[in-house]
């Protein structure tokens, strides 16, 4: 798993390197180890968190793993999306400083969902909008790909490698119980 976490960092640290002129070059082969680095992880993940519970409890931890990763999917769009509305406004108001703040800041706020400017934006403002996207991108990669090293190395240290940490439930037996002598079993009656 940690392995996997590293793999899916170094894909995230090729893609952060990408330009408004970037080409299939430099994103194939981040796509490529983000797949098998994503591969590597998910499924080490799953069976990490499944033998860490009793076997009478798979149920109730697989739906609290589905739960996990759909909750942090949704936190980490929103985040990115509004990492890269932060940083692209900054870049736009650099940019674009004789445009009217409230179109500045409409631009700013299509950037996490791929707007571009209404109308017949001119030349330099499609190349700044370009170039802040661009750049938000890269930077949240970079973050992404930081925060997954840092998640790489929790998963070293507190993740137990190797054989299932649970104990494995017992089997049922299907020998039918012994039979007790009735001279031990009046004398435990007695006993009592």
């Amino acid at each position: 798993m940690t392995v996997g976490m590293l793999v899916v960092a170094l894909a995230l640290g090729i893609q952060s390197r990408l330009t408004v002129h970037t080409g299939y070059g430099l994103l194939l082969p981040g796509f490529i180890l983000m797949g098998m680095g994503m591969g590597m992880v998910m499924s080490p993940m799953s069976t990490a968190a499944m033998n860490a519970v009793d076997r009478t409890k798979a149920g109730v931890a697989s739906g609290v793993l589905s739960m996990s990763r759909m909750v942090g999917g949704t936190f980490g769009v929103a985040i990115m999306g509004a990492l890269l509305t932060a940083i692209g406004k900054s870049k736009i108001d650099s940019g674009l400083p004789h445009l009217a703040a409230g179109t500045r800041s409409a631009i700013a706020n299509g950037l996490g969902a791929g707007v571009t400017p209404a109308g017949h934006a001119s030349a330099h403002v499609t190349a700044v909008v370009r170039e802040a996207f661009v750049s938000a991108l890269g930077t949240g990669l970079t973050i992404g790909a930081g925060v997954t090293l840092i998640g790489a190395c929790v998963a070293f240290l507190f993740v137990k490698h190797g054989a299932s940490q649970a104990p494995a439930a017992k089997p049922a037996t299907t020998d039918p119980e012994p039979e007790i002598p009735a001279e031990a079993a009046e004398a435990e009656l007695t006993l009592v």
